[in-house]
């Protein structure tokens, strides 16, 4: 192990962080605290997200931001900014109802790819195993997120 400790410090990947913008990645930032705080809201009422615990967070994070870039939110703009920063300060329970639409969107491929997995090896798969399967998400991230939901999550953005 000690051999290979090296490659935890190749020079692409941290080239790759240093070249992103920060304002950016703060953005990101908060996106994530704002879509994390909408996920526990609806955790506390709604039975199905709560049993999927902490297990859709990223691939939820991934369709949020492809709903973002959809709608033609770019982050790293500025202006920006200061409408995450508003509607985090908010609470952003306006958001509540789109992520629920992404969550339902996680949760139907899930269970139609359970049933695939059920009746090709008749064997049950599980939520843990869905998320870590690269094709399984690769899948998921390529289901269209109705536009109702894409304006939903980019309406409080753009109006500010």
């Amino acid at each position: 192990a000690q051999g290979q400790i090296h490659q935890l410090f190749e020079e692409e990947p941290y080239s790759l962080i240093r070249a992103t913008n920060p304002e950016k990645a703060y953005q990101m930032y908060v996106l994530g605290e704002i879509m994390w705080s909408s996920l526990r809201r609806l955790r506390g009422s709604k039975r199905y997200i709560a049993n999927l615990r902490t297990y859709i967070d990223l691939c939820l994070y991934a369709l949020v931001c492809r709903a973002l870039d959809k709608g033609g939110i770019i982050l790293g703009k500025e202006v920006l900014t200061k409408r995450f920063e508003a509607l985090w300060n908010s609470g952003a329970a306006e958001l509540d109802k789109p992520i629920k639409a992404l969550v339902d969107i996680i949760v139907g491929d899930y269970k139609a790819e359970k049933f695939r997995e059920w009746k090709r090896d008749e064997k049950e798969l599980s939520v843990a195993n869905y998320v870590k399967s690269r094709i399984s998400m690769g899948n998921l991230l390529k289901v269209a997120v109705p536009q109702m939901t894409i304006r939903a999550l980019c309406v409080p953005l753009i109006d500010g």
